[in-house]
């Protein structure tokens, strides 16, 4: 997955734990530019996305609060906005690099990472995790130019993916598997999109949009797109035997490079 963007392009990038014993936690920023290429990579004991730019260098572009980590990494100073120069004394120039320099290590190894914050040059280290004893996470991934529908993107977890589609602009993530199109996944701004009364749910069958019914992926991609922000929208949604509407004003797809991370 490159996070290239070209003129208008919109990544949004969605990570979520999905095992409890950890606190709820949702946070949301929007970052301009079209410096970010490469794969992003998860230090996972600490719940940071490390993200490599064009112009060289890597970059801390999240990192979980430590009363978000297990209690081992609450005390490791890594911050939002880090540029991470060096792990295990191999300095780094992408992605892949700082992966490589990780998963050599055995579990229970120091991770040794330089930092530049500023104008300071600092190190942190931390024990490599057992993957199992982490909270496992999905990321979500997707991409298009804005107003549209996006375009496919994928959600992996515990070695599993999952084909599905963002309707920009709804908060909606369909799956059309068997062209049976359904909620896969609600964004966290999909009950102020929807509005407060409307009763969706993951595994909601869409059925009619705009009074026409669905039969198809590119059938509803093809019809939402044309819809103008500020359009009022009616989606027939079934439930079982039962079936209801939503109304509601169609929203401009943000701007930028969004990023979501729920714990």
């Amino acid at each position: 997955m490159k996070l290239t963007r070209q003129g208008l392009l919109i990544m949004t990038i969605v990570m979520f734990a999905v095992t409890t014993g950890f606190a709820q936690q949702m946070r949301m920023m929007t970052i301009s530019g079209d410096d970010f290429e490469g794969e992003p990579y998860m230090l996972e004991e600490l719940g940071a996305m490390v993200v490599q730019h064009k112009s060289g260098g890597l970059e801390v572009l999240h990192a979980g609060a430590a009363d978000h980590r297990p209690g081992a990494y609450k005390d490791v100073d890594l911050k939002t906005g880090d540029k991470i120069l060096m792990a295990n004394g191999h300095n780094l120039k992408t992605t892949d690099d700082l992966k490589a320099a990780i998963e050599d290590l055995d579990i229970g190894e120091k991770i040794k990472l330089g930092l530049k914050r500023g104008k300071d040059v600092r190190m942190v280290s931390y024990a490599k995790a057992d993957p199992a004893d982490l909270p496992k996470r999905n990321l979500i991934i997707m991409g298009g130019p804005g107003g549209g529908h996006g375009g496919d993107m994928t959600v992996t977890g515990d070695g599993e993916a999952l084909s599905v589609i963002p309707l920009m602009g709804s908060g909606l993530l369909l799956d059309g598997a068997d062209d049976v199109i359904t909620v896969a996944f609600l964004m966290p701004h999909a009950a102020k999109t929807l509005g407060a009364d409307a009763d969706v749910k993951e595994g909601d069958r869409l059925v009619k949009l705009q009074g026409e019914e669905i039969n198809s992926m590119d059938a509803l991609n093809d019809q939402w797109d044309a819809i103008k922000a500020g359009t009022e929208v009616t989606i027939v949604f079934a439930r079982g035997d039962d079936s209801f509407g939503v109304t509601f004003n169609k929203a401009r797809a943000p701007g930028g490079v969004q990023v979501m991370i729920k714990n």
